[in-house]
Formats: structure tokens, sequence, C-alpha cells
């Protein structure tokens, strides 16, 4: 039921209150009642209009609903000795050699695909880190999208270092609202792949458009 319906059927009760008859001594016990499911009713319906608002209000926006700067985790990864072994690891260690430091690489692109392999993924690489400084950015979004990482070198593990993060730090909030754009439109992708494998890529994209704008 809609907050406008609980709003009139609310109004309605307030109305009948008025009549003469709720003051007779039999009738004052119920009227007590009625007005508590009136006034409930009306509570309801105020809290069920501000959360429409904000819902129209959050999809209409471009970006997280959440701060950004409330929901980043920032850390210097561990030095491991050894290359990592696996072929996603190995492949995420490849891009960071070959990019300078202070040079942030997306996770997602080496990180596997299923929700548990990927948790799996990333604790390592907390853990175990890679064979030379390097510092760990994490977005939370506080939905079943999951988290963004990025990782990138750096010189050694100090405050120096640390402060030359910052620009990529903010770079980062900048960027972040495209990320999660984008991992957005591909859980949604997985998820219509799951309901019925006859979807076409290219109606999904249009339902996507549909919904989102984008």
């Amino acid at each position: 039921m809609s907050g406008s319906v609980l709003r009139s059927i609310s109004s309605h009760l307030f109305h009948c209150l008025q009549a003469g008859y709720w003051n007779r001594r039999t009738w004052i016990p119920l009227k007590v009642d009625v007005e508590q499911l009136a006034q409930s009713l009306a509570n309801y319906s105020d809290y069920l209009e501000k959360n429409l608002k904000q819902s129209k209000l959050n999809h209409s926006r471009t970006s997280p609903v959440r701060e950004i700067s409330d929901n980043i985790c920032f850390q210097f990864l561990p030095m491991c000795g050894t290359s990592l072994s696996s072929r996603a690891r190995g492949s995420l260690q490849l891009q960071l050699e070959e990019s300078t430091n202070y040079c942030q690489v997306p996770v997602e692109g080496h990180s596997p695909t299923d929700c548990r392999a990927k948790y799996n993924f990333m604790q390592t690489v907390k853990e175990t880190g890679f064979p030379f400084p390097t510092a760990l950015l994490t977005y939370t979004h506080g939905n079943n999208v999951g988290s963004l990482h990025f990782v990138w070198k750096v010189e050694s593990y100090s405050d120096t270092s640390f402060s030359d993060s910052q620009p990529v730090i903010e770079k980062l909030k900048e960027d972040i609202p495209v990320y999660h754009t984008r991992m957005m439109r591909k859980e949604m992708f997985k998820v219509f792949g799951r309901l019925s494998a006859s979807v076409k890529p290219s109606a999904a994209r249009h339902i996507y458009r549909l919904f989102t704008g984008m």
C-alpha cells in the first residue's frame, strides 16, 4: 500500500473522530485506539514518502550514493621474496612491474569473476603482497556489487610514499564513479545471463540504458 493511500485513510479516520458520538463514555476507549491507528498510518505514510523521494534522488545520481572518502581504505602491502605463482596474480604482478611508481592498476582486470574466488584472491594479495613495495586502495560500495581494488608501486614503506600516494588517491576518488558504473553494468549482465541464456548482450544493454539512463 502506497504512502498516499495510507495518508488518505489516516485523514478519513481523523475526520470521523470529529463526530460527537466518540465523546460518549462507551466509545472513549475505542476512540483512543482509533486515534493511535490514524496517527500511526500518518507517520508510516510520511516514512514511505520520505524514502520514495530519497530513492528517486539516488537513482538520478551519476555517482555512488555513499560518500567516497568515508568508504576507502588505504594500506601498504607486505613485500614477499618471490614471484606470485598463480596465473591471475602473476598477470597483476607483471602489469605492476611494467608500470611506473604511483601509477594505479585496477585489480578487477586480473582477479577471478566468481565472488568467492575473488575474495580468496584478494585475501592472498593482502597477506603476501608482491616482491616490491606496493600500496592498495579499496573502495567498498556497501551493496552486492562488491568492492573496487587498486594497487600501485611505491618507492618504499615510508611517510614519503604515503604523501606521494595522495595524488593517486585523489584522482581515484574522481574516477571511482566510472569504475562503479562499469561494475554495476557487468553485474546486471551477469544476472540476466543467469535468468536466461537466450538474452542477447544488445538486449541487456538496452534494458540497462532504459533503467539507468546510461
